[in-house]
């Protein structure tokens, strides 16, 4: 049957179909069943892999670390290669100053096993006697000798450049530690990897400045992180006084190693306790932990100091740091008698109706000032409230000589912008996180924290910006700028303080509630404002200000990361704002490059370009020195180079860089390098039996510095010079001369008179130089040659707005000095070459010397050559110089020149026996010419 066949047919084809289709069924889910468990496979794999790392969540962190002192440790050294002396083939410091007295006592102490009472090569003929005991260089001696252990060609120089670097490694892990302690782990990491690479930390750590700070800051972070652990470890009685202790030996330690240093931590643990106690916060282990601390340190400075300099009873008296740890320590005594153990039962009466931390303060201040009436004086008030004044506003800088040291400049913020690599992120990240951390800190009192953030952003934006820059309305200097600056401080306390004592009487709730605020917010927060002050106050602090600046950025960005998912709930919101976050920190584009590439690029490129202050020039002048002149030689100089003559010279010297002897720097500055003529610069040699005098071209831009030093009250020597540079679009072409014209800036020093009219000192100034030259023939020998005839030079004086063309009197050119005819400025215009890429140019640059310079020693002996006829220099030498190699001129818009020696020769001149005992005596005798 056809139709049946045809019929069955399909109906298999239709099953086999079905079949078919059953069997693929069958088939995808046997696949997407094995595809599940591959799934199910990664994601057990992925959850075990976070397993792991959660377990392992600290091992990571101190792998971290590890690699983040591996770096700092990386960059640091860059530029060990650079810091060779070429005639010793051996390792030298970065710095002329501080490092290489250190480097010598450690020399002494490797040979002779300790160092030498009296240093006869300081201060001659005095000597100077070593009373603190040069800690850092018995360390430096003891380095050499562990490393000399592994590595038997290490040298003595080789472990003095390298310990900056290994301590900067060990100050590293405390200050991990610390903030640890103080926020947690990963706060720590990041604070660190910012720490490593800011600018503002890099050039004190680094291999060669064989400094105090790289030493103290080891101890500052493990002082800091020992008192840290004490209070958090209250639970545990022993152990709290057991780490106050150590606290307080590890402060005396600092104190060894950096004195100045130390008074930090002076100031930020005793302002901790104040804020403490004036809070109603301070514990009965609060006390005993910072009177162990102080005891421990009290005890421990004063066997390892002589005198009472560092913490003896006249520091803790009569200094601002000191008396901050003694008021402390008298406050919270009385606090912890009178308030905590209630000795005579009149605490509740007492805190009824005033605050039990202003009783004590009331009743310390009662016997504070009967002990001063009666031992000190009346006086001594006023004189205190002048010096916490002058600490504000001139911390590193209340004479002439701190004045001219450039470390102990007042920094502009525009000086810190640079020191953090221009970067505004950062500073506003710390900026911003001192501000979180405030509102955090005053939190737990619930009202009025707003009102009180909002009045710390407004004083802590005053107190920064009010010293913006030099050119701005906050320069610092005015009374705008200390009105704000100082201003700002005293509301701000006033505030904060006037707030305390309304909650106390109208707002209890709020009262009980300041017990609550977190210690370790108070003590950061006492940190930061301390570490402004000082940035505020000297360049060279801007290095102690970095790590708190690291501390809160950190915080403050680890806290970001935590907040970010509590505000924005949306997914695409939260990845945008993690997305900007991560792109402010790690920004690898050259547009807009991420804080920690920024830091980076800047650290590794200032390390690696990185030498030594010991040029060359020095090492050759250094050579010269030890091989051609008398052993018991005494060299004369500006005292910024007496540590260089006395370590690589191995000569004696009358001033260096610790500035002992006031009087004495006074006398070089006013006798010998402004002395007005040779009989007044041999006076002082000769009472010091100087045998050599030295000048550098750096003591043309110290000519300031000196000259302020050794002038007068009325400051009658002081002066400076600059550079006129040859504008060669300006030169004109007349019928028998070329005139060039040299364009500079120089503001006169003392009224100056011209035909009839005055031009006042500071006021009036010359914007130019003329000089007309000509082209001139003249036979030598038998050879006709072309030279260059210097005519009269005019100055072009401005004064209100009005240009006078006024003649030069003198010229100093090619060696000789030219004296003209015509009347006007008695000044010298000392023409010099200019280099700039491959063009030389022979009359391309001067100095204008003004007369009141031109009439010193130091113009007549280094800028005019002995050729000046009206000045005799002839008790004067030349024995080195190297000018063949470093002439004077400006290459490439700086200014270099020769190292010169003179040997003094002093031809049966001689002095009485009063002049002698003055000038070797170290009583200054004109004190008015320190005041500022």
């Amino acid at each position: 049957m056809p139709e049946e066949e045809g019929l069955r047919k399909k109906r298999e084809k239709v099953v086999g179909f079905v079949k078919d289709l059953f069997k693929k069924e069958e088939k995808k889910e046997i696949i997407s069943q094995d595809e599940g468990k591959e799934e199910i496979n990664l994601q057990e794999k992925r959850t075990e892999f976070v397993n792991v790392l959660k377990r392992n969540k600290k091992n990571l962190i101190y792998l971290g670390l590890i690699i983040i002192i591996i770096l700092g440790v990386y960059i640091r050294t860059l530029n060990i290669d650079n810091l060779k002396d070429q005639t010793t083939n051996d390792y030298t410091p970065i710095s002329l100053d501080d490092p290489f007295v250190f480097f010598r006592y450690a020399q002494y102490i490797n040979e002779h096993g300790s160092l030498m009472k009296n240093d006869t090569l300081r201060y001659y003929p005095l000597g100077y006697e070593i009373y603190s005991g040069e800690f850092l260089s018995y360390f430096i001696a003891y380095l050499y000798s562990f490393l000399h252990i592994f590595d038997s060609s290490a040298t003595l120089a080789y472990a003095d450049v390298i310990y900056p670097v290994i301590t900067f490694a060990v100050g590293l892990i405390f200050f991990f530690l610390l903030v640890s302690r103080l926020f947690n782990k990963k706060v720590a990491l990041l604070a660190s990897l910012f720490l490593i690479i800011i600018p503002a930390y890099l050039h004190r750590t680094m291999a060669g400045f064989s400094d105090h700070e790289a030493l103290g800051m080891v101890f500052f972070f493990m002082a800091l992180y020992l008192y840290v652990a004490a209070w958090q470890s209250k639970k545990k009685k022993k152990n709290a006084i057991l780490l106050g202790i150590s606290s307080g030996i590890a402060t005396a330690l600092m104190g060894l190693a950096w004195g100045g240093g130390v008074n930090f931590i002076y100031i930020m643990i005793g302002g901790f306790i104040l804020l403490e106690v004036f809070l109603g916060k301070l514990k009965r282990m609060d006390y005993f932990i910072y009177l162990s601390w102080f005891l421990s340190l009290y005890l421990t400075i004063g066997p390892l100091f002589y005198g009472d300099a560092y913490l003896g009873n006249s520091f803790l008296l009569k200094t601002f740091n000191g008396g901050i740890m003694i008021i402390a320590l008298g406050i919270s005594t009385i606090y912890f008698f009178l308030i905590d153990l209630d000795i005579f039962k009149i605490k509740d009466k007492i805190e009824k109706k005033i605050p039990g931390s202003i009783f004590s303060l009331i009743v310390f201040i009662i016997i504070g000032l009967l002990f001063v009436f009666l031992t000190i004086g009346p006086f001594f008030i006023y004189e205190q409230g002048l010096s916490i004044y002058q600490d504000l506003t001139h911390p590193w800088g209340k004479d002439r000589w701190q004045l001219t040291v450039a470390e102990q400049h007042q920094p502009y913020f525009t000086d810190w912008l640079g020191q953090m690599s221009g970067s505004w992120a950062f500073i506003l990240l710390f900026l911003i996180g001192s501000v979180y951390l405030f509102y955090q800190t005053i939190k737990p009192i619930g009202k009025r924290k707003i009102e009180l953030t909002v009045l710390y952003i407004l004083f802590i934006l005053a107190f920064i910006f009010s010293r913006y820059s030099q050119d701005s309305t906050f320069n610092g200097e005015n009374n705008i700028s200390k009105l704000l600056y100082v201003g700002s401080l005293i509301i701000f306390v006033l505030v904060i303080a006037i707030s305390y004592i309304y909650i106390f009487y109208k707002k209890k709730e709020i009262y009980d509630k300041i017990s609550l605020i977190d210690q370790k917010y108070t003590f950061i927060f006492i940190w930061f404002l301390l570490m402004v002050v000082a940035a505020r106050g000297a360049i060279r602090l801007l290095f102690i200000f970095a790590p708190i600046t690291c501390i809160l950025a950190g915080y403050f960005i680890m806290e970001l990361f935590s907040v970010i998912p509590r505000l924005l709930k949306d997914r695409i919101y939260k990845i945008m704002a993690y997305v900007l976050l991560v792109f402010i920190l790690i920004s690898p584009f050259s547009f807009a490059k991420g804080i920690i590439f920024k830091f980076y690029d800047d650290s590794e490129n200032q390390a690696e370009s990185a030498g030594t202050g010991n040029t060359p020039q020095w090492q050759q002048a250094g050579q010269w020195i030890r091989e051609n002149t008398p052993e018991d030689s005494v060299f004369a100089h500006w005292w910024d180079y007496g540590y260089f003559v006395q370590t690589s010279g191995k000569r004696t010297t009358i001033t260096d860089p610790g500035n002992e002897i006031g009087w004495w720097n006074y006398c070089m500055g006013r006798n010998v390098l402004t002395g007005q003529n040779q009989t007044e610069s041999l006076q002082f040699l000769k009472a010091h039996d100087a045998n050599y005098l030295l000048i550098v071209y750096d003591d043309i831009g110290k000519f300031t510095a000196f000259s302020s030093i050794g002038s007068d009250k009325d400051y009658d020597r002081y002066s400076w010079m600059v550079n006129f540079e040859m504008d060669s679009t300006q030169t004109q072409e007349t019928r028998n001369e070329t005139i060039y014209f040299y364009r500079g800036g120089w503001v006169f020093d003392e009224d100056f008179i011209y035909q009839d009219v005055i031009y006042p000192a500071k006021q009036a100034g010359i914007g130019g130089i003329f000089l007309p030259v000509q082209n001139i023939k003249a036979v030598q020998g038998n050879e006709t040659v072309d030279l260059i005839k210097i005519n009269q030079p005019t100055a072009a004086i401005i004064y209100n707005g009005k240009r006078t063309d006024v003649p030069i009197e003198n010229v100093f050119f090619n060696d000789n000095f030219i004296k003209f005819d015509k009347p006007g400025l008695k000044s010298v215009f000392r023409i010099m070459p200019s280099i700039s890429g491959n063009q030389q140019n022979n009359l391309g640059s001067g100095i204008y010397v003004s007369e009141r310079i031109a009439r010193t020693m130091f113009a007549n002996l280094y800028l005019f050559n002995k050729k000046n006829p009206d000045y005799d220099t002839s008790a004067f030498e030349l024995v080195y110089d190297d000018s063949n190699s470093m002439p004077l001129l400006t290459y490439n818009g700086r200014q270099i020149g020769p190292l010169r020696i003179w040997k003094i020769s002093y031809n049966g001149f001689t002095i009485s026996e009063k002049m002698k005992e003055d000038y070797i005596g170290t009583r200054h005798l004109n004190e008015e010419a320190t005041i500022i």
